[in-house]
């Protein structure tokens, strides 16, 4: 009787260590998406660029590369 105690102690507690591992699994999941995002936002942002500058600008007379740069990058790049 005791073996078979120990034996449904043991798989109480490899249950709840798969549960903890499943939840951490979505977990990273849920952060690898987050980052694929990011890193969507980047690549438009990037092309965004690429193509001239500021898609915003061209309303505000600035246009591609030779206007304002908008946001804390472009007063980071004013500083130096």
């Amino acid at each position: 009787m005791e073996l078979a105690q120990s034996a449904g102690d043991s798989i109480r507690v490899i249950r709840e260590h798969t549960q903890q591992v499943a939840t951490a699994a979505g977990q990273i999941a849920a952060g690898a998406r987050q980052q694929l995002a990011g890193m969507d936002q980047i690549t438009r942002a990037v092309e965004t660029i690429n193509q001239g500058g500021n898609p915003h600008a061209e309303r505000h007379g600035t246009g591609g590369s030779g206007g304002a740069k908008p946001g804390r990058f472009g007063d980071a790049i004013d500083r130096y």
